[in-house]
């Protein structure tokens, strides 16, 4: 059994990627669902909510039951954040989570934008040993870890490389191997990131639309002293809004994790961040189609409706971890393959509106021409999972969303159109 921690912001794709990986290097079966199963994505966020809801527990104030927290969950790449509440023992998300590239890594771009202003243009072109950018970079870190105000100067040790491409230069910002960081430079270089990411929290609590009895900071970026001193300003005299940052907010993910993984119930239901469908034809109906999409099918004798987006979930809906969504379908050859699609709000009409986002396939490999298969789509997981089913059997077929337009590696013969139970009479795409 495997767990790997992820952002939660990551795409369905960029999480089947993963899957991917973990399938060439022998730890998942592609075959295999009870091997599928045993590999899982502990979302960052969701991780830090159950650590922070053990933690709790063990202390004078825990968590009551029916109270609200939000989390901040502030690494080096992103910045997440998702809503809960406490219900029976579980954790119920409210909203769906957000969040940004407003990591710490990003502290750092603005860190060499600053230097380079220092050191001139093109200055690592003059640089010869590739330790010196490596010592560099770890100078940096320790002089970002021991940044405990934004208001005072501070001195950053520099390469001696760099020491000699600042004198060839003519450079006099640096004195005795050291560069003067003033207070002013500082907030230029850490304030961006940190309002970026107090607008995260503002959105969140503004979608909430009522006050949270919580507010966790956790992650790596969280034990910076000037960003919970800003966030604290911030957020931490808001009425009834208890502001918190653990002792080690870094470890609250791979903790949080290792609890989660344990028990993955603690997570009650979770809240869907996109409207998930597949491409289809309707009958053409007059209220409610648009006449610009009426087409005439080969074989058929009534009208379509071409462009129909077929939505299996919607932005925002809340979801049981177990909640599947089943489509039945009729093959007609030997792959049967459904166009899929995403939506960034709930309602959607037709696949071509402006946003549709074509994800990519779904495909079920090896059927026989007549085969009705029931295809499960899991969106209560940590990520979405995909199962096909012989119907009124038990035999299980390969099945895979593949992302974006390549799919010569896994279909060698022409697509073929799908169709689905004869009662709902839709074709798909």
């Amino acid at each position: 059994s495997y767990c790997l921690t992820i952002p939660a912001i990551w795409s369905d794709h960029e999480k089947q990627r993963m899957v991917d990986i973990a399938e060439t290097v022998g730890l998942i079966d592609r075959n295999s669902l009870h091997s599928q199963l045993n590999f899982r994505f502990a979302l960052e966020p969701e991780a830090a909510a159950t650590y922070m809801f053990y933690t709790m527990s063990q202390q004078k104030k825990p968590i009551l039951d029916s109270e609200t927290f939000l989390i901040v969950d502030c690494g080096g790449g992103t910045v997440d954040l998702t809503s809960h509440r406490l219900k029976d023992g579980k954790l119920k998300e409210l909203l769906p989570g957000d969040g940004g590239t407003c990591g710490s890594m990003k502290v750092d771009v603005n860190f060499m934008d600053w230097l380079d202003g220092i050191m001139g243009p093109y200055w690592k072109d003059d640089v010869s040993d590739p330790d010196t950018l490596i010592e560099l970079d770890s100078n940096w870190e320790n002089f970002k870890c021991a940044t405990l105000s934004l208001d005072r100067d501070m001195l950053l040790r520099l390469p001696d490389e760099m020491l000699t491409i600042a004198r060839c230069r003519n450079i006099k910002h640096i004195r005795r191997g050291k560069v003067k960081v003033n207070s002013d430079d500082l907030k230029h270089i850490f304030l961006p990131v940190f309002e970026e990411i107090a607008m995260l929290v503002e959105k969140q609590i503004s979608l909430f639309g009522d006050t949270y009895d919580y507010i966790f900071l956790v992650g790596g970026f969280a034990e910076s002293i000037p960003l919970t001193n800003y966030l604290m300003s911030k957020f931490g005299s808001v009425p009834k809004v208890m502001f918190k940052r653990p002792n080690n907010p870094g470890q609250a993910i791979i903790s949080g994790a290792i609890l989660y993984a344990a028990d993955e119930s603690i997570i009650s239901t979770r809240r869907i961040r996109r409207t998930y469908g597949v491409g289809c034809y309707k009958l053409f109906n007059n209220t409610i189609h648009t006449d610009s999409k009426k087409v005439h099918l080969p074989g058929k004798t009534s009208l379509y409706c071409k462009d129909v987006f077929d939505t299996f979930v919607k932005y925002g809906d809340e979801v049981k971890t177990d909640h599947v969504v089943t489509r039945e379908y009729t093959s007609l050859g030997q792959n049967l393959l459904l166009e899929f699609y995403e939506y960034s709000k709930p309602d959607i009409s037709y696949t071509d509106v402006f946003g549709c986002n074509k994800l990519g396939k779904i495909v079920v490999f090896d059927l026989l021409p007549g085969i009705k298969v029931d295809v499960n789509l899991h969106f209560g997981k940590d990520s979405l999972r995909i199962e096909a089913r012989e119907k009124g059997a038990n035999k299980i077929y390969p099945a895979k969303i593949i992302y974006g337009s390549n799919l010569g590696s896994f279909i060698s013969e022409q697509e073929n159109v799908p169709l689905p139970s004869e009662a709902s009479r839709d074709i798909h795409m």
